[in-house]
């Protein structure tokens, strides 16, 4: 199934909430498209330097909009064979906002005179949604060149991962032609109660904004919504249509989230808001799901506890190994550790495994939920990335069997 999306889809959107390894799933995605033969092209929002070292990205393109293609020859130096090509880019949601301006204002001077409106330079990376919002323009414009067989879009971090579908909304609102119709004549009155109000309130506008001071505020905001309500048809049009590429056929949302209730919860809140919006949701991944071992290319689930040998039977291992044998006065003390720490690990996974289960039976539609395992150091080459595509290609990791059958997936 998972291998089929990589290869039919022409946008696929991870969502979820800051610090579940959404970024890390999404160049995985992308990286086993590539690997499979397509040109894809994973774009993210801040990824972790160490990923970023992996694929190569030099600082001079970091932020800079534009994607940077992953070099051939840094597959084969990690043994790795990709068929296809590995574009990855970093969203500068400011430049993107500024070629909306360019795209639809009523002229160049008009989009001059606004991106230099100091204001403008505030709202433009400060407002709330606008990251929201930049990012699915970005795609939007990226989908519209045709240069990519699958882009894959790592979404803003935020505390409520609702809060991307609502962006479009919150933005509008704020660009609303009316309101700020009505606002851009009053405070250009001088003798209006808004005018006076915001001369009186000038020097707090001043002082949280370093910029400037007195009547040149009231000018600047005025001027600022003077032209921002000429954006308002072509934001409002252009929002229409990333939100109809969003819902088209060749596009599917994925939820990442991680094995704790608090996560579970909103992964499901998010997909009953996916479904009423009638966006097409392919499923969930868990990711960091303890309880696995590397085991070659692949993952071993970890053992139950009563097939794992005693204290005793450890130690006796212990003594055959040659790097053990200035430790042998410890040896039933290193038992004894890795068996508390068998069990603290196999206790971690089984309590994972019922917040899986919990998933599973509270999602509509028994959806897809793969699993992919806690990787203990975070990573950093291309290495542990392809390893990571392969598990995803694959639908994940198996699940754990544990004792209680009620408790199986």
């Amino acid at each position: 199934m998972i291998a089929q999306i990589l290869r039919d889809s022409r946008v696929i959107v991870n969502v979820g909430s800051g610090g579940v390894g959404k970024t890390t799933v999404s160049a995985a995605m992308a990286l086993g498209a590539a690997i499979a033969g397509r040109k894809s092209l994973v774009m993210t929002i801040d990824p972790a330097r160490r990923l970023a070292n992996a694929l190569g990205i030099e600082n001079s393109a970091f932020g800079s909009d534009h994607p940077f293609e992953v070099d051939a020859a840094r597959f084969a130096e990690a043994g790795v064979a990709c068929d296809g090509r590995f574009f990855a880019m970093m969203l500068n949601h400011k430049e993107t906002f500024d070629r909306l301006v360019d795209r639809y204002a009523p002229s160049v001077e008009s989009a001059e005179s606004l991106k230099e409106n100091p204001w403008y330079q505030q709202m433009s990376t400060a407002l709330a949604g606008a990251q929201d919002y930049m990012a699915v323009s970005r795609l939007h414009e990226l989908v519209e060149t045709g240069a990519y067989d699958l882009i894959v879009l790592d979404t803003p971090p935020t505390a409520n991962a609702i809060d991307f579908l609502e962006a479009p909304e919150r933005l509008m609102g704020v660009l609303n032609f009316q309101p700020l119709q009505w606002f851009q004549k009053h405070v250009s009155d001088e003798g209006s109660q808004a005018g006076r109000l915001l001369r009186w309130g000038g020097a707090s506008l001043l002082r949280a904004l370093g910029r400037v001071t007195g009547r040149e505020v009231i000018d600047d905001v005025s001027q600022l919504l003077q032209e921002l309500g000429g954006l308002y048809d072509g934001f409002r049009l252009h929002a229409q249509e990333t939100e109809k590429l969003l819902r088209a056929p060749h596009s599917q949302f994925f939820m990442v989230t991680a094995p704790q209730r608090t996560s579970i919860l909103e992964a499901l809140f998010f997909q009953k808001r996916l479904l009423e919006a009638r966006m097409p949701f392919a499923g969930f991944w868990v990711n960091r799901v303890p309880g696995y071992l590397r085991h070659g290319e692949g993952w071993l689930a970890l053992v139950n506890e009563t097939d794992l040998p005693s204290e005793q039977a450890i130690e006796v291992a212990l003594r055959g190994l040659p790097s053990m044998q200035g430790e042998q006065g410890a040896l039933g003390t290193i038992a004894r550790e890795l068996r508390a720490y068998h069990r603290f690990v196999y206790a971690a996974a089984e309590l994972a495994h019922r917040e899986i289960v919990f998933l599973r039976e509270r999602a509509i539609g028994k959806p897809f939920v793969g699993r992919l395992p806690l990787v203990n150091e975070e990573i950093h080459d291309l290495v542990g990335l392809a390893r990571l595509s392969q598990t995803l290609l694959q639908g994940g990791v198996a699940p754990t069997t544990f004792p209680d059958s009620e408790h199986s997936t």
